[in-house]
């Protein structure tokens, strides 16, 4: 599916499927928290229940983040995000859809608002991100990006 999704790219469609997971979580008697399983059939409660659950704006965030408005806040960082995605490219060798993929977790990123993020990888100011870094076991595992 991958390709179709890049071929449509590469014609200037504007287009992008989302799809909702719903991870079960455990926590244990020390607090450590484990994944039991991903439900595929992620919900969103919408206005059903909006009396308990007022989540109007939490979805019209959503559609901010995954671009429904197309991203209208790109031009003010487009240009510097494409010279570090090409320097991070010629060092990785990366091809030109990796590249648009990039670019599309970095407009989500600029374009999400407090009800929704990206939960890693997170900005530098994040103590959990730098702790991260400093790991022998994870540090070789993040990119410069």
């Amino acid at each position: 599916i991958l390709h179709i999704d890049h071929s449509i790219k590469r014609k200037g469609i504007q287009y992008k499927r989302i799809f909702f997971l719903q991870p079960d979580i455990v926590l244990d008697n020390n607090g450590d928290a484990y994944m039991v399983e991903v439900n595929t059939n992620g919900y969103m409660i919408g206005n059903l229940h909006k009396d308990f659950f007022p989540l109007f704006e939490e979805q019209r965030g959503l559609m901010r983040t995954v671009g429904a408005n197309g991203f209208p806040q790109a031009h003010k960082y487009m240009k510097q995000l494409k010279a570090q995605t090409q320097k991070f490219c010629e060092k990785s060798e990366c091809t030109p859809a990796l590249e648009r993929e990039i670019w599309e977790l970095v407009h989500e990123d600029m374009h999400a608002n407090q009800g929704w993020y990206r939960i890693f990888p997170t900005r530098e100011d994040r103590p959990h991100t730098r702790l991260l870094k400093q790991a022998p076991q994870y540090a070789k595992s993040l990119t410069i990006l």
